[in-house]
């Protein structure tokens, strides 16, 4: 587990701008986000009511407990790479002005799915597996394989997408990582503030509308975590190979 020796002269990775530019985005951009962000939300919410906390749930054995488990990890980790799959080329039309164009994201996502699920697979079980040895190790997986998804999206890497993302990463691993931490903390505030809110709901209003919250929230989280992740894939491109937006947004035409 090692990375690029320390160079003054490296240009910085600016966690506290790709921060600051991600809640601009947004805040700019919340109802087109919201849209983006219901197709992967909506049906791991369908799914969770209809099957997780269902009839099988109430089984109570082992076997079923731990399928309900995997079941529930899996939808988590399919509806989270294709909202960033969804939303990174929004984060970048926004960020250079372009309009928003969200058919064509839906589009240019589903000309990648099958790549995109099954690498997303890979890599969030190897972050998963290295946070169980002492989360540094998760942590810092996490980091190496950041830009996958951009990397599928944009540059239609396919599978030679970890390459890609640990040649983007290299030198700045553990700048990736506390701004991957940092970026947690952000998630986990609009968590806790949804589960509030659900509960309440839930007792004022009935679950219709609590579910439909749910929803919502889950979408908010797995946007942001998408825009920053867009934001990194940019900038480490901006910095190792001299691409702006401009280039980026050649590629969209």
């Amino acid at each position: 587990m090692t990375d690029s020796s320390p160079d003054t002269t490296r240009e910085k990775l600016g966690i506290g701008r790709l921060i600051g530019e991600a809640f601009s985005i947004f805040a700019n951009n919340f109802i087109a986000l919201a849209i983006l962000a219901l197709i992967p939300a909506l049906a791991i919410e369908l799914i969770d009511l209809w099957y997780f906390r269902g009839p099988l749930a109430t089984a109570g054995t082992p076997a079923v407990g731990l399928s309900l488990l995997a079941g529930q990890i899996s939808m988590s980790i399919v509806g989270s790479a294709v909202a960033t799959a969804l939303i990174v080329r929004l984060a970048y039309d926004a960020k250079s002005g372009q309009r928003i164009r969200m058919q064509s994201y839906v589009r240019s996502t589903a000309a990648v799915i099958l790549p995109l699920i099954v690498c997303s697979f890979a890599a969030s079980l190897a972050f998963i597996a290295g946070l169980g040895l002492l989360i540094v190790p998760g942590l810092y997986i996490g980091a190496l394989w950041w830009c996958i998804t951009p990397a599928i999206v944009i540059e239609h890497a396919g599978y030679r997408c970890f390459h890609r993302s640990a040649e983007l990463t290299s030198g700045y691993r553990w700048a990736c990582v506390g701004l991957y931490a940092l970026m947690s903390a952000c998630v986990l505030a609009i968590d806790i503030a949804a589960v509030f809110m659900t509960d309440l709901l839930m007792l004022s209003t009935g679950p219709a509308a609590s579910v439909l919250f749910a929803v919502l929230a889950t979408g908010m989280s797995m946007s942001f975590s998408a825009i920053v992740t867009a934001l990194v894939y940019a900038r480490l491109r901006e910095i190792k190979e001299g691409t702006g937006l401009a280039e980026l947004a050649e590629v969209f035409a």
